[in-house]
């Protein structure tokens, strides 16, 4: 949280109510635990029963990231055929993009469907992209999916160029209600405000303000003189190393 660049921020007649929103980079100290716990779940959250990786030939395309397009592009059309050859209307899939040691993107799919002969999705990708090799194997339970996500997901997925670092399909989460973003306690709010979160609190308890956390993500901020009426810790004086 003290990562924030950016609060939301309702008005009060006692003061402020404001809703720090972390920066979400995976470069960040504070997010990437946190982002990397939120893709552990939503691997798990499609209780896949197969893993695919698919490689790239590195003679395709000038540059890695030219080649992690390609790469993309080749999954879209061969989860059109796999759809085509399972008479599926729908292939749930989660995928993930690792940097091997080369610097060249693998691209590793969970997917919830039936049987698939590796010789045939082998000639597939090399008809699509001359890269015929590629795995495939069973995931017995969700814990064993979780295992091959953090297998090639140490810190972060790969990101090449502008790229995402992983997508899926809507119909991948079994739970759509879990697979939810966060925002029903982001919706409702006065003002944007642009400011470093520890420079707010900062402020405000130089001036005399008083705050306290509350447990759906926001906090009370209370102008000087005015106490608060519910019960709950509060924090007087100048900011020194709170951990908020």
């Amino acid at each position: 949280m003290l990562c924030s660049e950016v609060q939301l921020v309702k008005e009060t007649e006692r003061g402020e109510l404001i809703r720090p929103l972390p920066c979400r980079r995976w470069s960040c100290e504070w997010c990437a635990p946190q982002r990397r716990r939120e893709l552990m779940a939503r691997a798990a959250s499609g209780q896949p029963n197969k893993c695919l990786t698919l490689t790239v030939n590195p003679a395709i395309g000038g540059t890695p990231n030219e080649r992690r397009d390609r790469l993309h592009t080749a999954w879209r059309s061969l989860s059109k055929r796999i759809m085509r050859k399972l008479r599926i209307k729908k292939l749930p899939y989660f995928a993930f993009l690792e940097q091997t040691k080369r610097g060249e993107p693998h691209l590793h799919i969970l997917l919830r469907c039936g049987f698939i002969l590796q010789r045939w999705l082998s000639a597939q990708m090399n008809d699509l992209l001359r890269s015929p090799i590629l795995w495939i194997e069973q995931v017995k339970g969700t814990r064993a999916a979780v295992r091959y996500v953090t297998k090639y997901v140490t810190k972060a997925p790969a990101q090449f160029g502008t790229g995402k670092r992983y997508y899926m399909s809507r119909c991948y989460p079994l739970n759509q209600a879990e697979a939810q973003c966060d925002a029903d306690h982001t919706r409702d709010y006065d003002r944007v405000r642009r400011e470093r979160w520890r420079e707010t609190v900062d402020e405000r308890l130089l001036a005399g303000w008083s705050f306290r956390a509350r447990p759906d993500g926001w906090f009370e901020f209370l102008k000087p003189g005015i106490m608060p009426d519910e019960a709950g810790v509060y924090a007087f004086g100048i900011h020194g190393g709170l951990a908020v």
